[in-house]
């Protein structure tokens, strides 16, 4: 069973500390393209496992929320979290460069915030009732 909408936006806000990991890790790298993070030993296991960690997370949440998170959804997670998790020599780096992008873009983290906001304002639109 899915957990209840306290614990939706405990995982977001872990979600978006891993999105904030994710900036760190290319930021202390200087990653500025995809070839530089397939260069980068240490950014390419950091930002692998976190993507992975926020999939794993987002499997907790009830469908109604992640249906909700309209930016958020469009990202291939599972993908890449499948791929890190049994088969990291075959990895893309040029998909997971742009899954990164897109997890750091201005208008997920923006979601993701308005998502917890919503929750305590005590709008119950994500509780699936």
């Amino acid at each position: 069973m899915k957990k209840s909408l306290n614990t939706d936006k405990q995982c977001v806000e872990k979600i978006l500390k891993y999105i904030q990991n994710i900036r760190q890790a290319l930021d202390h790298e200087n990653v500025k393209s995809y070839e530089s993070l397939d260069d980068t030993i240490s950014a390419k296991f950091a930002v692998t496992q976190l993507i992975t960690n926020i999939y794993e997370l987002s499997k907790h949440m009830q469908e109604t929320s992640l249906s909700s998170l309209k930016e958020f959804g469009k990202i291939r997670l599972r993908t890449t979290r499948q791929i890190a998790s049994h088969d990291y020599a075959s990895i893309d780096f040029k998909l997971v460069y742009t899954i990164c992008l897109k997890l750091i873009a201005k208008s997920v983290s923006d979601e993701l915030s308005e998502f917890i906001k919503e929750d305590e304002d005590g709008d119950s639109k994500h509780d699936g009732q």
